[in-house]
């Protein structure tokens, strides 16, 4: 057992003694091999110490007895609050003290013997004897005898009979049972040193701390009756007043009329988010009071129940529908038949009290709340991973201690025990026999009481015995129960009398051994201890025990009284209650909000009736729904074993160790009963008092934590019976909607279809429309096709103009200039073809209004400046001269980063020409095979393209007519104005808004606080900006992206950002991550140092293997060593899923589009033009390859590109690019059933055209696979690796983005020859202004791109360039194998390519075994590890508002005012868009290039310097603090 706070206050007891035995003198060998023990346990004795005193039995007889009733009296409740030992360990000191102060000191004879009331001081032996006393009252933790259930249901829930003597000798005798060969397993398991039972540390630890002496704050005593008056006094509010306190689940309140709310809501019936408490009672019901757990048992249990209950079971609900589970209640006890009504046990029970099979049959099955059936199946896992789990990781450790503890080799302890009389064996032998036969009397002569036969009770004594050495009781209740239920069904009394003899009884076994491993450290004769421990006659469970005692002679005398005392107590006030209390335990017949629910019974009831009388093989067999649950029991066996070879894979990875699954299985282990609502209490007030009180205020935790519980569990025990007596009894309440319970009443509700129960609940009936398409033989195949395309063409209207020129033009080449001017600042912001479709609009009408219609002859042709109407065919074209200025969505051309990183992080020369032969042909190398292609992925109506279908929506959109509204026109001039205007403010006078990181503000000397709250360098929480250049960058537009885009895209970034990366950041400090900052793209030494890659490049441009070793191994910061596993993944699982989840459909599309004859309407429409002939695209490829190698062989020195890589490159993108655009083509890689049914719910299919939007083009990362390939085939070489990666990846990207123009083209009947030019000159010429301005800014900007030699807060940081130069250094210069292979830090990241191949084939296996959960298959694994894939350079201010923006428009936007979003949504990002980028680039040309700044405090960036530090010891950088 881990240490707890209890050991932080270790005193060795100060006893003026002079027969104290003291062994400092002791040779270290005779100490105790346990660490732990010897830390805690003190290795002195007093024998001397009078334990046998009038305030021992005094105080400790009516402590047994005042919490046996206690307890018993809680136990029927429906909070069933435990009061435990610690409220007497507490309360007993002060009145002990009082008591040795005023008690008289006279001595008394009777015969031989003398005594005294006050033999002297209360001393801490006295107080231990006390206190289990008061255990036994308190069941050891667990409240009354567990037998004293079986009563209750017999009596209670069945309607049955059973005599008070049956129901007596059955608590006793399960109680007492196991003592027997516990006791002759007590040399085996107590006397080795080796058996050290860490349990008994922490009351060891606790009785020392309460008896240390301070006088110099409150005394304890002083501070428990404060706090008791105030638990007392405020308790009469929740439990009389103002019940409703006890639970509020206010989201029922806001949503009376809502079940799926009440199920979400309800602390008592439902997953209980946001439901809390002001009752204590509720808090420590169940769990026991939070304050006295330890932290780390509190984080066990949050995890557990976290996942159980806010993962798995909402999953299995809504989900997967599991069990038909929507038929009942989310979370209930109850049992049900098949429509959803309470089962009617008492009908399938017969006169014999057994199973009536006729109105069995007659009634059905048995259901269970799906919360129920899976907390069957995880205890099952429970049981077995428990075994599983200790033998792996502990066995070996077992063995060897239980060998040690018979080498014959002693410790201090067992020394000391041998001064005293051990127990005769003859003992333990007569208490079995003895409570055997009452036992066997009890089965014999009272069997029709407990139908269990003799042969049972010997069955089930033999399996306890069995398992009480080698096992600390896992859950031997449910095979017990299971075994007997398989071998005598039908008899619900006789199982739970079977479980409760063979699992109480071993469980006893293990209380009685723990209790006597205490007393061996407290050195307490043996005799006394085995004589005091017959008294505690209440036991359950393994609980934690404490027995004192010096000598005793009379056995028999104390047995009886124990007897007594622990036995009549429990048994004697559950009768009283069960014959007192009308309705008990009756929920159905009980008045509202009674408290008398017995909600542990009702689970012990089912119980009865899953296991005895319907019987597992009806239940859990083949005659029963529930036989998939016999799974967990290979789950829980092979669960610990994965973790264990991963421990033994990974053996530095410690963290692994301490995965534990029998304690996150056994989180939820008390629900139900238990329910969220004592859970989420239970776990908030034990992290505030466990983790911040104790590290916060430690002096005053340890003094007060532990008589703060006691004071808070006596004071509501004592007010709730003297309301009960006072009230209750009496009928005297209080009725108002404060005490009508949590009001949630529709929690409990099925949310099946159809169901009709007849009460409160109702089921909405749900309007399923169903629309079919008669689809002809000529329309397109695919039905998203036919809902957004139109069918009709008007081959007449002119496309060849000069307004498509003149704007198409200079749309190209204004987008090329913007987006390179962009791509080299801070937020390099992309400006898309969108903007230029908002824009062109407008002036292509004004131009059809204003140029002259005069007709000019040049020889035969005749053409005019104004042919007529500005037409949608012009608009396209001019949207794809726009595009190839965009760079197809990206920015800038790919190459324009090798010219960067050469000229300015590598520092060495490229000439223009070589630049210009690079930029161009890597973006029109692919154009040629694309072109061949095209007649197998454009052609066929089956390969639809479903990115192309957004613009097709967008210009229809666009060129609907509308004059009821404000024109979009006038409505994107006031918007452009607003951002062209507002963005002179954080562009120039206040750029620190751009990222508005106020956490740094708040704590600007915490280097934590500032990785936390930094949106540039950090996580970024709560940070957020004003300006749209971040808003916008890297992600694009969010007001362009479609709501569960940004939607999958939030769910990635939170679970990277928030949950992975504080995990192995501050958790694991997984690839000693501490010593780099949390979030930088910079690449570092061992030691923190930005790593000097100009170091150890020689001048052959290639690696300097000296330097390298010198200067050591390249570290990345954790986020982008991360970032890098993620994209293994990512490319992976994108053709895993792909092949699975679309595989079928690609296959069966692409053989249709092959075969002859029967074409679509588009492709019909399409023939009425000239076809492009294919010596144009052999040309193009032809050029652009003779380019290429002639820039390999006559420019070799400037690119490092031996001409075979140049066709090896070229050779993977051609065999790649038809098997891509074949899925890109069918699957986007984003499933269109996602965006439809999003659609379809909206109920208006009328504006289905105007909204359908679909995922941005996307394409496998080839980059990856490009780069990884070179980098093993030929390291060393940085530029060699890139350009083989930009000519063989971005090819491929043109060949595809041509070919979704191409398919944009054949949807629109844009001539195919004017498509193929305008793209072909489009991409050249955007080419030249790329390399252009990009030659221009290098040339002109002092320190571009490096970021420490330009000035504080320059924009000209290039975060993409300096991304794009730490490729190639990892996967060129230093090379993937001294990265990623066995010479780097960083080889285990290959895994991740395993997580990508199995991780789709995970959800595809579910969706195959769930095919109607048509949820499965939207799990888009590359969607969901792709959301992270622009960090860096992207940082989490760019997500934060992306999310943020794109949520308000994306949903609330668009679901509350819909027709504003239509009209205006697009033409608002377009003139933001616009607006930023004119302002930033007059910005540079009139105050930036002459240098005319504004220097103040809102002017130097986000004020989180710190957050680049990093935080491992003994790291030194500059400007950072050192730990």
């Amino acid at each position: 057992m881990a240490s707890t706070p209890l050991e932080t206050e270790l005193v060795v007891p100060k006893h003026a003694s002079k027969e104290v035995i003291d062994i400092d003198d002791e040779e270290d060998d005779e100490l105790s091999p346990i660490e732990q023990v010897r830390l805690t346990v003190s290795n002195d004795d007093d024998p001397s110490l009078p334990v046998w005193t009038f305030r021992m039995w005094s105080i400790g007889l009516l402590s047994c007895v005042l919490l046996s009733f206690v307890n018993t009296f809680f136990s029927y409740r429906t909070e069933p609050l435990v009061i435990s030992m610690i409220t007497i360990q507490v309360v007993s000191l002060p009145i002990g003290k009082f008591m040795a102060r005023t008690l008289p000191t006279r001595k008394f004879r009777i015969g031989s013997k003398e005594f005294s009331l006050n033999p002297g001081e209360f001393n801490i032996k006295e107080h231990v004897l006390i206190s289990i006393f008061a255990n036994t009252g308190a069941g050891f933790g667990s409240g009354p005898a567990y037998a004293i259930g079986i009563v209750t249901i017999v009596k209670a829930f069945y309607g049955r009979r059973i005599s008070f003597l049956a129901s007596w000798i059955l608590v006793i005798t399960t109680q007492v049972l196991g003592y027997g060969w516990a006791g002759i397993l007590r040399k085996y398991v107590v006397d080795p040193a080796t058996m050290w039972w860490p349990s008994s540390l922490v009351q060891v630890s606790l009785f020392r701390a309460l008896h240390e002496k301070d006088n110099n704050r409150m005394s304890r005593g002083k501070f428990f009756l404060i706090a008791l008056v105030c638990s007392f006094s405020f308790y009469i509010v929740p439990g009389y007043l103002f019940m409703t306190i006890g639970t509020i689940s206010w989201i029922c309140w806001l949503y009376p009329k809502s079940i799926t709310a009440q199920q979400i809501g309800s602390g008592m019936r439902g997953l209980g988010i946001g439901s809390l408490t002001l009752d204590w009672s509720v808090i420590a019901s169940y769990l026991g009071s939070p304050l006295i757990s330890p932290f780390f048992a509190i984080v066990n249990i949050t995890v557990g129940f976290m996942l159980i209950m806010y993962v798995v079971l909402p999953t299995a609900y809504w989900g997967f529908n599991l069990y038909n589970a929507k038929n009942f209640a989310i979370f209930s006890e109850n049992l049900f038949d098949d429509n959803g009504q309470i089962y009617n046990v008492t009908a399938i029970v017969n006169d014999k009290f057994e199973i009536d099979m006729p109105a069995y049959k007659q009634q059905g099955h048995v259901n269970l709340s799906v919360f129920f059936s899976l907390t069957y199946g995880i205890g099952f896992a429970g049981v077995i991973s428990t075994i599983t789990h200790v033998a792996l990781f502990h066995g070996r450790e077992m063995y060897e201690k239980y060998k040690a503890a018979h080498s014959g080799k002693v410790d201090i302890h067992t020394r000391l025990m041998r001064n005293y009389r051990d127990i005769p064996t003859w003992w333990f032998h007569i208490l079995l026999l003895l409570s055997l036969a009452l036992s066997l009397g009890l089965c014999i002569f009272m069997k029709d009481e407990v139908q269990m036969p003799w042969w049972g009770l010997i069955f089930a004594a033999a399996i306890a015995s069995i398992f009480t050495l080698p096992i600390s009781t896992p859950g031997l209740n449910v095979i017990t129960e299971y075994i007997m239920g398989l071998i005598l069904p039908g008899k619900p009394i006789a199982n739970v009398c079977f479980k409760t003899y063979g699992y109480i009884s071993m469980a006893q076994a293990i209380s009685f051994l723990s209790d006597f491993k205490l007393g061996h450290y407290m050195k307490i004769p043996p005799i006394s201890m085995f004589i005091i421990q017959l008294l505690d006659l209440d036991k359950k469970e393994n609980c934690i025990k404490l027995i004192y005692y010096s000598e005793l002679t009379n056995c028999s005398l104390q047995k009886c009284i124990g007897t007594i005392i622990s036995g009549t107590v429990n048994i004697g006030t559950a009768w009283w209650l069960l014959t007192t209390v009308e309705n008990i335990c009756r929920e159905d017949l009980l008045p509202a909000g009674s408290p008398w629910t017995c909600a542990s019974d009702s689970v012990f009831f089912d119980a009865s009736v899953i296991w005895g009388l319907v019987g597992p093989k009806r239940i859990f067999g083949s005659l029963g729904y529930y036989s998939a649950l016999n799974w967990f029991f290979l789950f829980g066996a092979i669960g610990p074993l994965i973790v264990w070879m991963l421990h033994k894979a990974f053996p530095t990875q410690r963290w692994i160790a301490l995965i534990n699954l029998p304690v996150l299985l056994g989180a939820t282990a008390v629900m139900p009963p238990a329910t969220t609502v004592n859970f989420n209490c239970w776990i908030i007030v034990g992290v505030v008092f466990n983790y911040y009180v104790f590290r916060y205020r430690k002096t005053w935790w340890q003094r007060y934590n532990y008589v703060l519980s006691a004071a808070l569990d006596a004071g509501v025990a004592f007010m709730t019976v003297l309301i009960y007596l006072s009230l209750s009894m009496n009928n005297k309440g209080i009725s108002w909607w404060g005490n009508d319970g949590e009001h949630c009443d529709l929690a409990t509700c099925p949310t099946a279809e159809g169901l009709d129960l007849g009460h409160a609940c109702s089921v909405a009936a749900m309007d399923i429309e169903t629309s079919k398409l008669e689809v002809e033989d000529d329309l397109s195949p695919v039905e998203q096709v036919r809902l957004t395309v139109s069918n009709e063409d008007d081959p007449t209207l002119p496309v060849w103009t000069f307004r498509m020129w003149t704007l198409g033009l200079l749309s190209c080449v204004l987008l090329s200039f913007l987006n390179t001017f962009f791509s080299y600042r801070t937020e390099p912001f992309v400006i898309t073809m969108i903007t230029i479709q908002v824009i062109t609009l407008p002036i292509g009408r004004f131009m059809a209004r204003t140029l002259p219609t005069r007709k000019f002859s040049i020889g035969s042709m005749e053409f005019s400046l104004n042919p007529g109407p500005f037409n949608k065919k012009e608009h396209v074209l001019i949207s794809i001269f726009a595009n190839a200025g965009a760079g197809f969505g990206s920015g800038t051309a790919y190459a324009v980063g090798i010219v960067d990183i050469i000229k300015v992080f590598y520092h060495r020369k490229i000439s223009f020409l070589a630049s210009w032969i690079l930029v161009n042909t890597t973006q029109v190398l692919g154009y040629g095979w694309a072109g061949i292609l095209r007649k197998y992925v454009v052609d066929p109506g089956e390969m639809w393209w479903p990115a192309s279908l957004s613009q097709v929506n967008l210009f229809d959109a666009l060129h609907e007519k509308d004059n009821k509204r404000m024109s979009r026109v006038k409505f994107f001039l006031i918007a452009f104005i607003c951002s062209f205007s507002w963005g002179f403010v954080p562009g120039y006078l206040f750029p620190t808004i751009a990222t508005i990181s106020w956490i740094c503000w708040i704590y600007p000397k915490t280097v934590t606080a500032q990785q936390i709250g930094s949106g540039m360098n950090g996580l970024g929480v709560a940070a957020f900006s004003l300006d749209w250049t971040s808003i916008a960058s890297f992600l694009g537009s969010p007001l362009v992206s479609p709501f569960f885009a940004t939607v999958n895209v939030a769910v990635g970034y939170v679970a990277f950002m928030y949950l992975i990366m504080p995990t192995v950041y501050w958790g694991f400090n997984l690839f000693n991550a501490k010593n780099f900052p949390i979030f930088s793209s910079d690449l570092f030494d061992s030691h923190g140092q930005v790593y000097n890659v100009s170091a150890i490049v020689n001048n052959q441009f290639q690696i300097d293997m000296p330097a390298y070793e010198k200067q050591g191994r390249v570290s990345l910061s954790m986020f982008f060593a991360l970032s890098y596993g993620i994209g293994f993944a990512a490319i992976v699982s994108t053709l895993t899923h792909v092949a699975l989840f679309n595989g079928r459909e690609i296959y069966e599309q692409f053989r249709a589009s092959k075969k002859d004859g029967k074409v679509d309407i588009h492709t019909k429409l399409m023939r009425k033009y000239k076809d492009i002939p294919n010596w144009w695209f052999y040309l193009t490829l032809l050029v652009s390859l003779l380019l290429a190698l002639a820039l390999s062989i006559f420019m070799k020195d400037e690119v490092q590109m031996p001409w075979w890589t140049l066709i090896f490159a070229a050779g993977l993108a051609l065999i790649f690019t038809l098997p891509i655009s074949i899925i890109t083509a069918t699957t986007n890689q984003a499933s269109f059933k996602i965006l439809s049914s999003y659609f379809n719910s909206m109920r208006n299919f009328s504006l289905y055209r105007e909204v359908n939007i679909y995922l941005p083009l996307k394409t496998p990362g080839l980059n990856v696979i490009t780069e990884y390939a070179i980098g093993l085939i030929l390291p060393g070489k940085p530029i060699l690796n890139v350009c083989f990666k930009t000519y063989g990846y971005i090819s491929m990207a043109q060949a595809i983005s041509f070919l979704n123009d191409f398919k944009l083209g054949h949807y629109m009947k844009i001539p195919p020859r004017s498509m193929f030019i305008v793209q072909l000159i489009g991409t050249v010429i955007a080419g030249t202004v790329n390399i252009g301005v990009a030659w221009w800014l290098l040339s002109t900007v002092e320190n571009i791109c490096q970021h420490e030699l330009l000035p504080p807060n320059s924009p000209w940081t290039c975060p993409n360039d300096r991304v794009f130069f730490d490729a190639s250094v990892l996967w060129g210069l230093v090379g993937p194998k001294r990265m990623f292979g066995s010479l780097g830090n960083y080889p285990s990241l290959n895994w991740f390519f395993l997580l990508g191949a199995f991780g789709p084939l995970l959800v595809w296996l579910l969706h195959r075994a769930f095919p109607s959960r048509k949820w499965i298959q939207l799990i888009n694994l590359p969607v969901l590890l792709g959301a992270t894939a622009n960090m860096p350079p992207a940082t989490a201010v760019n997500y934060n508002c992306w999310i943020i923006t794109g949520t308000i428009f994306g949903y609330f936007v668009f679901r509350y005012r819909k027709a504003w979003w239509l009209r205006y949504n697009y033409v608002l990002s377009a003139a933001l868009d616009a607006g930023v980028a004119f302002m930033a680039v007059l910005l540079y040309f009139t105050l930036t290039m002459n240098e005319t700044n504004v220097s103040w405090w809102g002017a130097n960036g986000e004020h989180c310097e710190l957050a680049t530090c990093p935080t491992a010891k003994g790291i030194v950088v500059d400007g950072c603090p050192v730990y």
